[in-house]
């Protein structure tokens, strides 16, 4: 016959194991959610980096990446910049093109930025070279590190941009040096966006 005590000298045991159990299930699903948070934040931060919050384009947005005119209207831009919830206003125009060196060529799309660009996000994801400098005396180009080992190109070297017009009849060509090599780890931002600056025409 068990006694009382028995029972209890048997089942505190199992109790301990199972309230130590919940308690490491519980600490790792929390952990779970902090590593998957964390993660979902620097993806967003990294995708923001890329462009921003909000973006003001045409009404006739096409989806041929090559950004339409816009009247730029020198009181709405002081406004902006003025706005209490707002911390950085920057003009930019994409339009695709391909990115041509001696080795291969790639289709990449052109990010032309001002002098009022912020390179802080870029600037962070710097491997080799500097950014962009508005009194550049030649045009410089920003590529990442997946374009310099896909076109085998380096600091300094030439790399030469094809653009096309809408119908795609007609072509421009234009060289630039290359200053900055990024890495971000969005694949699919690196694979894509280069940069230049506006001010060379």
């Amino acid at each position: 016959i068990r006694r009382a005590d028995d029972k209890t000298r048997i089942s505190r045991p199992i109790v301990r194991i199972a309230t130590a159990g919940i308690a490491v299930g519980m600490a790792l699903m929390l952990l779970s959610i902090a590593i998957v948070s964390g993660f979902q934040e620097q993806i967003r931060n990294k995708v923001i980096g890329f462009g921003s919050h909000f973006q003001i384009t045409g009404v006739d947005r096409n989806y041929s990446k090559d950004s339409q005119r816009l009247l730029f209207n020198e009181d709405i831009y002081a406004q902006l910049k003025d706005a209490p919830c707002v911390k950085h206003v920057q003009v930019y125009a994409t339009k695709p093109g391909i990115i041509e060196s001696d080795e291969s060529m790639q289709g990449v799309i052109v990010k032309g930025v001002a002098a009022d660009y912020d390179w802080t996000f870029i600037s962070d994801a710097l491997k080799e070279g500097r950014v962009l400098q508005s009194d550049d005396s030649i045009p410089h180009i920003v590529i990442s590190r997946y374009v310099s080992e896909r076109m085998k190109l380096r600091l300094g070297d030439k790399a030469r941009m094809m653009f096309f017009d809408t119908q795609g009849d007609n072509h421009r060509q234009r060289s630039f040096r290359v200053c900055g090599i990024f890495d971000t780890g969005l694949e699919d931002f690196d694979k894509q966006f280069v940069f230049v600056c506006t001010n060379h025409r």
